[in-house]
């Protein structure tokens, strides 16, 4: 695509969208040895070189960590997962979710000094959001126009209702992966098809949402079936949404008989966009845990390259970590796991993974601590229970089994 054909210029290309920004989190964490001062150097390792930093044509964590200390954008999340103002100090949804009105902070300017106003919102959303950013072009399908009445109004307007406001509110909890954040999740995903039942990504995160609570909550299976059904909304609805196919795909394959969809559905998503971050991580857990370990691994890595700072990489370090305990190679199985600790330390799921792969290294004390650790997390965790939850087939159910016994954990 020739990018200089939409006269893109150095003001307009760098204003970002906040629904791409709010799921941008870099979990690296600096320990100061003395009282924190302003000003100096501060080196952070980096695990690839970004091809561009415009998150207005690329959206990635990879790009957010650097574009993001370069360019702001309307609305982010802060540190407990809150929407705040930045370039846009207020914003309302209609009732009919069919508009989202913006209003910017006035006396902002771009570094050429040059004012910061609604027309800049316009020219990015729809010529560049809409048409060439890869999680853009999905949220934004339906975006119509954007009203400019004035320099500090922003209007956005759809054909169909976009409750994004309250898919945004629900990703924090649903990100936390356990059963009483994905009920507070549900609840606003449940509000958000409320007003558009045809929303394929609220459904995608409402299948996930029921997938948690089958799957760490006593295995009901009305849980099971509301998580099918919104699976095969979610694809219904969104077969351009790399995103809700993902989401939809992984709940198939984790808790349903139907693999031949859920493996149509994750390749569809990367037709769709083949750097998705959701399918290539989702994917590489949902292959390992059905035993397809040179795809959990492939997948997991490619995901760890795309977005190395992700808060979702678990997925990733869980399918890697089945992939190689597979093939035996259990440093690299621990490895992957203890990237997923530390991506997601209150994960027990990762804890486990690790005293699997320590327990089949021989590594009898460090194993028992792991999973010592994860019954903290999960007091109520069985391996017979959560094998029997997701159909793990016996190739990788009784080797797994065995090292779990070794490391303490309960059948």
């Amino acid at each position: 695509m020739d990018l200089t054909r939409l006269e893109i210029n150095r003001r307009r290309a760098l204003l970002t969208t906040a629904a791409i920004a709010a799921n941008v989190v870099n979990p690296m964490r600096a320990f100061a040895e003395e009282t924190p001062r302003k000003g100096g150097v501060f080196n952070v390792h980096y695990g690839a070189e970004q091809r561009q930093l415009n998150p207005s044509i690329q959206a990635s964590t990879g790009v957010y960590i650097i574009g993001g200390k370069i360019q702001e954008n309307l609305v982010d999340l802060d540190s407990e997962g809150k929407p705040v103002g930045v370039l846009a100090e207020s914003w309302e949804a209609s009732p009919d979710g069919k508009t989202i009105t913006f209003k910017l902070r006035k006396g902002i300017t771009w570094h050429d000094g040059k004012p910061f106003t609604s027309a800049d919102v316009e020219f990015t959303a729809m010529n560049m959001w809409k048409k060439i950013l890869n999680y853009g072009s999905t949220l934004q399908l339906f975006l119509t126009a954007v009203d400019t009445p004035d320099p500090q109004t922003a209007i956005f307007r759809y054909e169909r209702p976009m409750p994004l406001n309250l898919l945004l509110r629900a990703l924090p909890d649903l990100y936390v992966a356990m059963a009483d954040e994905a009920t507070r999740a549900l609840e606003l995903l449940n509000r958000a098809l409320t007003l558009d039942p045809d929303y394929a990504l609220a459904h995608g995160y409402a299948a996930w949402c029921h997938e948690i609570r089958f799957v760490r909550a006593g295995q009901d299976p009305v849980e099971r079936e509301a998580a099918i059904r919104h699976a095969y909304a979610a694809i219904t609805h969104g077969p351009d949404d790399a995103n809700a196919l993902s989401m939809a795909a992984f709940v198939l394959a984790m808790i349903s008989s139907d693999m031949a969809t859920a493996r149509k559905a994750f390749e569809q998503a990367l037709a769709v966009s083949p750097s998705c971050f959701f399918a290539l991580g989702f994917g590489s857990a949902a292959f390992g845990w059905k035993g397809e370990a040179e795809r959990a691994i492939d997948w997991g890595e490619r995901a760890r390259r795309i977005s190395p700072f992700d808060r979702l990489l678990y997925g990733a370090g869980h399918g890697m970590a089945l992939g190689y305990f597979m093939r035996g190679d259990s440093d690299k199985a621990a490895e992957a796991a203890r990237l997923a600790i530390q991506v997601k330390p209150e994960f027990s799921l990762s804890h486990v993974l690790l005293a699997a792969a320590l327990s089949q290294a021989g590594r009898h004390d460090e194993a028992k601590a792991a999973g010592a650790q994860a019954l903290a997390l999960q007091a109520d965790f069985s391996t017979r229970g959560f094998c029997a939850a997701v159909g793990i087939p016996p190739v990788l159910a009784m080797p797994l089994s065995e090292a779990l016994r070794s490391a303490g954990l309960p059948d």
